[in-house]
């Protein structure tokens, strides 16, 4: 068997692909991106952002179920969607895979859910009994996020009604229980053989779907992503990034379609934007990297995309001024500061200078009043460290920003929000991201925030 997949020339996958097509656009232009391979290391599918691999024991128990079409496509739809949102290399960052690959699937499952509910009549992309489907745990929390829950969630605790009894009771329990158990298996084998006896005589089958796909198929946490391998001469953080444009590409080419009245709204595009701009606490650098890179196109309704042109060379959604505008990074500087951190944090606004470059860079250093401050263009360098000490009053930060750069497409404060005056600022007109080293984001009376570890 060739490695390579023409999906065109395999029914059920070509049907299948009709459908994702159909319900999901921006799934199907993400699907044609990726190379399909034939691999028999994962039971059903699996994807690392860029290759779709599928298993071909997998794709036959697909054609034994009632439902091959919807389940296939459902199959694809879901590795889609860990590629869309880039797990294969999130989820790499993050210590207990396991954990991870559940935490992803019920944010994957929860998103099929709503797609489904859009269409009266039936499911197109069914979910059977045995995949991890929970909206009310799945929320609007990113991988990252509900994966910090599942980890923290404590482990089930025995009934205090049921403690140890005296030996008497215990035995008496275990014969009772031995004898019940024993009648029980007994009705059941005898249920089962009669129903087999009954299909066989009928020359028909009541296997079902999930005895079809078992216990490894694919949303119910078994393991579907996997990091992208690099080749020489890239790195880790090149292979993520194309998959992030190609992914904004899709989300993008889907919504101008929906503007211009070629496909219907099925949510899908919005859903997976707020997912993409998710604060998540399992890595700092990624969410702060996906918010100033989608300061650089504001979505869809500024009239130039600027990451898509940088990346493509296309200019989408009109024609525009072909640079970003200035950006704001303010830094508390108090005693209280992790100098590690910052030094992280100005290296990522380096390389963000250095990829996107921003008509210019706003940087100052704020105490309880402002220290430093740098006017940064393209091609300049970022202060390597800062200068720390005193105690720390937010409103200086603020101050500095609307003298200049009133009219910036966003700020982005590193703090731990300790300050006297937290409460009495004035959320201001441009976007605004608060970068906490504390652990609590439900301190900030407005804009996103970035947890850079938890208490």
């Amino acid at each position: 068997m060739k490695t390579e997949i023409e999906f065109t020339e395999i029914p059920v996958l070509a049907d299948a692909m009709e459908r994702v097509q159909r319900f999901a656009p921006s799934a199907y232009i993400c699907l044609l991106g990726m190379k399909w391979r034939w691999s028999t290391s994962y039971p059903y599918g699996a994807t690392d952002g860029i290759h779709l691999y599928l298993s071909p024991v997998g794709v036959e128990k697909l054609r034994n179920t009632s439902n091959p079409i919807g389940f296939t496509a459902f199959l694809l739809l879901h590795e889609a969607l860990h590629g869309t949102l880039n797990h294969g290399v999130r989820l790499s960052k993050l210590k207990v895979h396991k954990v991870a690959n559940e935490a992803a699937d019920y944010v994957i499952n929860s998103i099929i859910r709503m797609l489904n509910s859009r269409v009266q009549g039936y499911d197109p992309f069914p979910l059977i009994e045995g995949v991890l489907d929970d909206p009310g745990l799945a929320g609007d929390y990113s991988a990252e996020e509900l994966y910090t829950i599942l980890m923290n969630k404590p482990a089930p605790q025995p009934d205090p009604q049921t403690g140890p009894q005296d030996d008497q009771q215990g035995d008496q329990q275990g014969d009772q229980q031995g004898d019940q158990q024993g009648d029980q298996q007994g009705d059941q084998q005898g249920d089962q053989q009669g129903d087999q006896q009954g299909d066989q005589q009928d020359g028909g089958s009541r296997v079902s779907d999930r005895d079809i796909l078992g216990d490894d198929w694919v949303g119910t946490g078994a393991a579907d992503t996997v990091e992208p391998e690099v080749d020489p001469g890239e790195t880790l953080e090149d292979v993520s990034r194309e998959i992030e444009e190609r992914a904004e590409r899709a989300i993008l080419q889907e919504q101008m379609d929906l503007k211009a009245g070629i496909s219907g709204d099925n949510g899908l595009g919005e859903r997976l934007f707020d997912q993409r701009r998710r604060p998540d606490v399992g890595d700092w650098h990624f969410a702060v990297r996906n918010w100033m890179d989608s300061r650089a196109d504001e979505g869809w309704n500024k009239p130039f995309n600027h990451q898509i042109y940088s990346s493509t060379g296309l200019v989408c959604a009109g024609r525009g001024k072909k640079q970003m505008g200035p950006v704001a990074i303010i830094f508390d500087v108090s005693y209280s500061v992790p100098e590690a951190k910052v030094e992280e944090m100005l290296a990522e606004v380096q390389e963000f200078l250095d990829r996107v470059k921003p008509e210019a860079m706003w940087i100052a250093s704020v105490s309880n009043r402002l220290e430093e401050s740098w006017e940064i263009l393209p091609g300049d360098a970022v202060p390597e460290k800062l200068s720390y000490g005193g105690c720390t009053a937010l409103q200086p930060g603020f101050d500095f920003v609307d003298r200049v750069a009133p009219d910036c497409e966003g700020m982005i404060y590193m703090t731990d929000g300790e300050s006297y005056d937290l409460d009495r600022l004035v959320e201001p007109e441009f976007p605004m991201l608060w970068l906490d080293w504390s652990g609590d984001s439900e301190k900030y009376p407005f804009g996103e925030v970035v947890v850079m570890e938890s208490k």
